[in-house]
């Protein structure tokens, strides 16, 4: 296990998009409906998001970020102001940094070149570890990946904190950041004591296409009672061929069947707590949220 160390102040900010995910809460317990599961998914990959008209899958992270804010108010750091009044009477509000230890802490695991992390920390404020095996550079990638996606007038204001200083993005990601370069198992909070440390304290698990990370970051935050959310890729049926699933086929008759299918793999998921829950996310290809929001 190699830990990067790497990741105060809130350099940018990105606005919110209004747009939103389509919440879907299934009933876990009844047996899978493939034909009705899989004209649900169908309807959000397969049609391309119709009902998104305009979003982009380049700026996916960007909304995905976004749902992630409206679905887990815990992201949100608080905003406070110093007023101080000056010598001629007026009042000054200077806006002031939410203490390091009080900032929200969240787990990317997979997260790949960094780009989510790079957006969490840089653009939202947050503290991030990332659990990945392939060392990335994640500063690199806001400045050739994320800076280039945001709008002028936020490129303009990192490019004037840059000129007030040149280390700023350096010393935020120095603060903010850190990666754990190893691969997430189902058992790693528990060999990696001071990855169960960091979990206990996170208040979100984050698995974007995680392939197969993602059924260990489901277990290992209803293990901790920690909020998830995992975006299901690949399915890998032939490594985890033990998973299995109820269904039900067009004359009424349950079975267990492996879990081969992307709607499959999304019912197994959500089979594993009452109150997990389902959304499409507004970008075209696997775009199926999975996520709980801690509560029993």
């Amino acid at each position: 296990m190699t830990i990067l160390a790497g990741g105060d102040c809130r350099i940018i900010g990105e606005e919110l998009n209004d747009e939103r995910g389509s919440s879907i809460h299934k009933d876990n317990q009844e047996p899978f409906d493939e034909k009705q599961q899989d004209a649900t998914i169908a309807s959000s990959s397969s049609k391309k998001n119709r009902s998104y008209s305009g979003v982009k899958n380049q700026h996916k992270t960007k909304y995905f970020i976004n749902w992630l804010l409206q679905t887990f108010p815990q992201l949100h750091v608080p905003r406070t102001q110093s007023q101080d009044i000056q010598p001629d009477g007026t009042l000054h509000r200077q806006p002031t940094e939410t203490p390091l230890e009080s900032t929200p802490l969240v787990i990317d695991i997979a997260g790949g070149k960094g780009e989510l992390a790079a957006r969490l920390i840089v653009c939202q404020r947050l503290r991030v570890v990332m659990i990945d095996p392939r060392e990335s550079d994640v500063p690199l990638c806001f400045e050739k990946t994320v800076l280039p996606k945001l709008p002028a007038v936020w490129r303009c204001r990192f490019q004037r904190r840059q000129q007030e200083d040149a280390h700023i993005l350096e010393k935020t990601f120095q603060e903010r950041f850190q990666q754990y370069q190893m691969y997430f198992q189902d058992d790693t909070a528990a060999t990696h004591p001071e990855v169960g440390a960091l979990i206990e304290k996170a208040a979100l698990l984050v698995g974007m296409h995680a392939d197969g990370a993602t059924e260990a970051i489901v277990d290992t935050a209803l293990r901790y009672k920690k909020p998830f959310c995992v975006v299901p890729c690949c399915v890998f049926p032939t490594l985890f061929h033990t998973r299995t699933i109820r269904v039900r086929d067009e004359e009424g008759n349950e079975r267990e069947v492996p879990v081969r299918s992307y709607e499959q793999f999304c019912q197994y998921l959500m089979n594993k707590h009452p109150r997990i829950q389902q959304s499409i996310l507004p970008f075209d290809g696997r775009n199926v949220a999975i996520w709980w929001d801690g509560t029993s």
